[in-house]
């Protein structure tokens, strides 16, 4: 890769991992009776980011430090507005999720808006799937929308894989969670603050993360998981293993008819 594709690159990397980690509040309101919101400046923008924030955690300090975080965001992502929702400490999953697809299919009903992506923060309680013999906690609920790998049935109280040709796996907007589980209350508070604080100081290059002090512009680190699993192959993971398992006469350039064998054999199925 040459000089200008890889700075390229890393530009790309360091945009998405802004878009996806930071990317919140600084907008319009929208309002739900079971909800409360804070407001904000109107504002044209498309793109809807949706900030989630238990009553216990959104308070004092948390609050003001959850403002600053979306003037920076603002600043770094153009062209999105957001909303920071105050969410009862007693609601329930399924009303969250039809929070957020409300707000997908209808934005948040001044100007044209559809919710683009959301970030957690705090306690909130996250939905129980079931699918075939397996029951565990997942977000996806809150982020899928569009032919829905999982449905809410509301006599058994938890969401359940339908089964269903059209169901997809696919979520249709973005997410992202900020929560401290240290067992106490004041402390998790203190945690999520003191991350809005890091925040801040990345994105003034202030504090820690004063220019001064790096050799190279500081980085936030981004895995896409989902996307690394579609970009791979098993050719190319057996290719690393047979690299690995042949690293001496690769080194030594022992090329010759026992090692072109060996590799043979090693791909038989995969090409």
């Amino acid at each position: 890769m040459n000089t200008s594709k890889r700075l390229l690159s890393e530009r790309v990397k360091r945009f998405l991992s802004g878009f996806l980690i930071f990317a919140i509040l600084f907008g319009q309101t929208f309002h739900i009776a079971l909800f409360q919101t804070t407001e904000a400046a109107e504002s044209d923008y498309p793109n809807l980011v949706a900030i989630l924030v238990n009553e216990g955690t959104f308070s004092g300090d948390v609050e003001d430090k959850l403002k600053r975080y979306g003037e920076d965001v603002q600043a770094n992502l153009p062209g999105s507005r957001a909303s920071i929702v105050s969410i009862p400490d007693d609601a329930t999953p399924e009303k969250i999720a039809a929070l957020l697809e409300k707000l997908y299919y209808d934005g948040d009903g001044k100007g044209n808006s559809r919710l683009v992506g959301t970030v957690l923060v705090g306690d909130i309680p996250m939905p129980v799937v079931h699918r075939g013999e397996k029951t565990f906690l997942s977000v996806f609920p809150y982020v899928d929308f569009v032919d829905k790998a999982f449905v809410y049935q509301a006599e058994k109280g938890y969401y359940e894989y339908p089964d269903a040709a059209g169901a997809s796996d696919v979520p249709e907007i973005w997410h992202g969670i900020v929560r401290s589980n240290a067992g106490d209350k004041d402390k998790d508070r203190e945690r999520v603050a003191a991350f809005f604080d890091k925040t801040h100081e990345f994105y003034q290059k202030s504090g820690r993360f004063e220019t001064a002090k790096f050799r190279q512009e500081p980085h936030v680190f981004y895995f896409d998981s989902y996307h690394d699993q579609l970009s791979s192959q098993v050719s190319e993971w057996k290719s690393y293993q047979l690299m690995l398992q042949n690293a001496e006469d690769l080194a030594y350039n022992r090329f010759n008819k026992h090692l072109a064998k060996t590799v043979y054999e090693a791909y038989q199925g995969y090409l």
